[in-house]
């Protein structure tokens, strides 16, 4: 009897062990294009190198290109020989520090949603987005993203700039949204709007500025954070000044 124990208990181990190392891989599987350190490959064929490369705990850094092509790079240093290639300056990705919760204002504006801005700032409430519109028996999503603002950098949970909205004004390094003024929003981004005030808005996989990251550029619309492979994946974030 002892030894069908430790047998179950064994088999046991091993399901949580492989659970585990499935939760660490990453999920979406691209369809479209994307271009790797300057060679292009298909959707499957990226999706194969990135699942192999995180497996190496190394992470892809992703950022639209001059035609709203996806571009993906294995290495901060592979980026930022792109810019320097196209005439752009070289950047961190990365803030220096966290946010202290004790710099910042949390607020739930007029229009609804949650407002995060370094003490001192004043941030500009965002529009009401308008809901889906039911036509007949089919919903269908209209182009409902606002226009970009020129501090704060909104987020939405759902794609098309749908649902509850989690908005930060420049310069938030917000090491964990598992925690917003008390609100959970790990893993719960699907579209965001970066303000035209800030360089970029910098979303990252993990706490604390880990794991793969994405940025949207001042200004630019991602209705779909899953074109990405981030919808539901964002767990901090930094709107870079």
């Amino acid at each position: 009897m002892l030894f069908a124990q430790r047998i179950v208990f064994v088999l046991m181990a091993a399901v949580v062990a492989v659970t585990a190392v499935g939760a660490r891989q990453e999920q979406h599987v691209f369809t479209e294009p994307v271009i790797l350190d300057g060679v292009e490959y298909s959707g499957v064929e990226f999706t194969r190198i990135r699942d192999r490369l995180a497996r190496q705990d190394q992470f892809m850094i992703y950022t639209p290109g001059p035609g709203d092509e996806i571009l993906a790079f294995s290495s901060e240093k592979n980026y930022n020989e792109y810019r320097v290639r196209n005439g752009l300056e070289p950047q961190t990705l990365w803030p220096p520090a966290a946010t202290d919760q004790r710099d910042v204002n949390i607020s739930m504006p007029s229009t609804g949603g949650l407002l995060v801005t370094l003490a001192g700032t004043n941030g500009r409430e965002p529009r009401t987005v308008p809901p889906e519109n039911r036509l007949g028996s089919s919903i269908q999503f209209l182009s409902t993203c606002p226009g970009p603002h020129s501090t704060n950098s909104i987020s939405w949970e759902h794609s098309n700039c749908a649902g509850e909205w989690l908005g930060f004004g420049p310069g938030v390094a917000w090491a964990n949204l598992s925690n917003v003024g008390g609100a959970n929003w790990n893993d719960r981004l699907s579209s965001s709007v970066a303000a035209t005030g800030v360089n970029s808005l910098i979303l990252y996989e993990h706490s604390n500025f880990g794991g793969a990251l994405l940025q949207i550029p001042a200004g630019a619309t991602r209705s779909n954070l899953g074109s990405y492979g981030f919808n539901d994946r964002a767990s901090s974030l930094w709107t870079k000044p």
